[in-house]
């Protein structure tokens, strides 16, 4: 059992050094004895195994270590509140902060289907990428790289990055971000975090230049890195003040992926970031709700920034008790993804405006002006695949998703939800059917080129500036056809697209899925499996998760979360980027979610006539 000793410092001492260390409890019971201070208290297991990486050999050493779980008495309120405004500046003024991922001894929860070894091979890989990033001559970095890809066709980096439960967990961002070095360990491995940012770079860079097979690797890179990345470029923007500035409300968008045990934290485990970042937040006060929480945040932006863009994460699907419609609900880590603002960077009306009508802040005016109604909506939306369903008996209950009605697909999910993802994986394309025949009248075939251009082009509007989308018409035609089990003919293209394989491959071989076999859906996966232009379509619209397709009164067609309903305005709001869903609830009205609305151009709004409404 490790012993240890309290030290008592003072963080204005700068002759105080020591080192903070980073780690998650994932979710684990207090059950290792740890000496401390003439007593023996509980940790994690994933604690006292960090405790022993980071304790001198020499038992003759000392070594100053800060950890939160021996340096913060968890069962007083006061105190957490407390240290949690101090959170930041523990880890800013650490000489260094050692980040703990685990080590192949004490076992991650879902990591069964991969030995430990694959997990320290994993992180080796990651070392020696982060590694080649370093070097300073380019064609050798390149050509490192190069390799170190081809190395990774053995290994699929997102099974490493779903089980460490750092990557996923929200307390974790600040400690990293805020640390002047800070050095991630895995068992017996390490490497530079900043090293690992620059691979990030690189491998973006080769991916916008063409290079085949970065996306396999950019994708869990930007899942383990990116909301860390985007902390540290918030706390180094010096335009916090400038509303063409983003990158706080990119950052606070980023981190809902990020998960804590309690809905508080998703602000208070990024306080101190984001109050060295020059926001006004108040104080932590765990004696709040959630919902004053989140509403005083998104106040101190909307002032702070002078921009609105920060309401553009609203998606209706939150379920935060007492939270002002406008309020984004960064309870969950499964939202709505929202638009791209540059994609309608032209129909901006008017100068910002919002205002507060009444002392208290929880109602919200905003300018804006109304330019159609939505009057049918399709009945599917596309399911989110990866909420983890099968980590809950009553899924049921929390699941965003427009769960399935149809008996088979409702029943085979409820019956087997530890493969919820798969299972979810062909249901997207029973909503996609429903997407087609909702836009594409009378069939694909025989559907107007304007039409087909129309729906490709609304199904591919989140994907991101650095992918080259192009209209691609034919290849749109075959698309849809194929979902709409009209076959065309064409030799096998080698597609390298282990994500449709994997779920293809995972019903063939279970006996509780076969049923999937004997749907249209499975052979329509097959089909697009080996048909390099259509799976390329399938794997962008990924991102849409929770969205479903409507058409408005002028005849055009949108995507929006399945928040939306017939008889929402669609909205232009002064100084705002994007289309905003309003909801009419007499005297005042809800903000639902953005939504895409294809064609709508600059010209029409200008006709359109702006009056201020007041959100609840």
């Amino acid at each position: 059992m490790p012993l240890y000793t309290p030290i008592v410092g003072s963080l204005d001492d700068d002759q105080l050094h020591y080192e903070a260390i980073s780690y998650c409890w994932a979710d684990q019971l207090p059950t290792e004895p740890v000496h401390c201070d003439g007593q023996t208290v509980l940790a994690t297991r994933n604690c006292e195994a960090a405790l022993r990486q980071f304790r001198p050999e020499n038992e003759q050493e000392t070594r100053l270590l800060w950890i939160d779980s021996l340096c913060v008495n968890q069962r007083d309120t006061s105190e957490r509140s407390h240290q949690v405004l101090l959170m930041g500046e523990i880890y800013k003024k650490a000489d260094q902060v050692l980040i703990w991922l685990g080590n192949k001894s004490v076992p991650f929860e879902g990591a069964t289907l991969r030995t430990p070894q694959y997990y320290v091979a994993a992180f080796d890989w990651i070392a020696r990428i982060a590694k080649a990033a370093e070097e300073d001559d380019v064609e050798s970095r390149r050509s490192n790289f190069l390799r170190l890809m081809q190395e990774s066709r053995d290994m699929d980096l997102f099974d490493f990055v779903d089980v460490v439960p750092w990557f996923k967990r929200l307390w974790v961002v600040q400690e990293a971000a805020m640390s002047k070095k800070a050095i991630l360990f895995y068992d017996q491995g390490r490497t530079s975090l900043e090293s690992i940012f620059k691979a990030g770079v690189f491998m973006a860079e080769l991916e916008a230049s063409g290079i085949g097979g970065t996306l396999a690797l950019s994708n869990p890179h930007w899942n383990a890195f990116g909301v860390h990345n985007l902390a540290k470029r918030t706390l180094e923007s010096k335009s916090l003040r400038n509303p063409t500035d983003s990158t706080v409300c990119d950052f606070l968008g980023e981190m809902r992926w990020s998960r804590c045990s309690e809905a508080k934290d998703k602000v208070f485990a990024l306080h101190g970031l984001l109050t060295a970042s020059g926001l006004p937040l108040p104080p932590p006060d765990y004696s709040k709700s959630t919902a004053d929480i989140y509403r005083e945040t998104t106040v101190a932006v909307l002032k702070t920034t002078y921009s609105i863009r920060i309401l553009e994460q609203v998606d209706g699907l939150g379920s935060t008790p007492g939270l002002a419609s406008w309020v984004p609900d960064w309870s969950s880590s499964t939202h709505s993804i929202g638009l791209l603002g540059n994609y309608y960077g032209a129909l901006a009306v008017g100068d910002t405006f919002f205002a507060f009508p009444e002392p208290d802040e929880k109602k919200l005016a905003l300018s804006g002006s109304s330019i159609d109604v939505i009057t049918a909506r399709c009945e599917l939306s596309l399911a989110h695949t990866s909420e983890r369903l099968g980590n809950s008996k009553n899924y049921w209950t929390w699941s965003k998703n427009a769960q399935p009605r149809e008996p088979f697909w409702r029943d085979i999910l409820k019956a087997n939800p530890q493969h919820s993802t798969t299972i979810l994986f062909f249901w997207n394309f029973r909503v996609l059917r429903e997407f087609v025949n909702f836009a594409l009248q009378p069939t694909p075939s025989a559907a107007s080129e304007d039409s087909v251009l129309e729906l490709y082009n609304t199904l591919m509007c989140l994907c991101t500036s650095h992918e080259e989308v192009v209209e691609d018409q034919a290849g749109a035609r075959l698309w849809f056809s194929t979902l709409a089990g009209q076959w065309v003919d064409l030799p096998f293209e080698e597609t390298n697209d282990q994500w449709m394989d994997k779920a293809i491959d995972t019903v063939r071989d279970d006996p509780q899925l076969a049923g999937i076999i004997k749907t249209p859906e499975y052979e329509i996966s097959k089909r697009i499996s080996i048909m390099k232009t259509c799976s390329t379509f399938q794997q962008r619209i990924e991102r849409l998760a929770y969205k479903t397709l409507f058409r408005t009164a002028s005849g055009k067609l949108g995507i929006a979360p399945h928040s939306v309903r017939s008889g929402d305005e669609i909205m232009l709001l002064a100084g705002g980027r994007v289309p905003m869903v309003v909801r009419c609830l007499g005297q005042e009205y809800m903000l639902v979610a953005n939504g895409h609305v294809e064609g709508l151009v600059a010209c029409e709004t200008e006709r359109t006539r702006s009056c201020e409404i007041t959100f609840a």
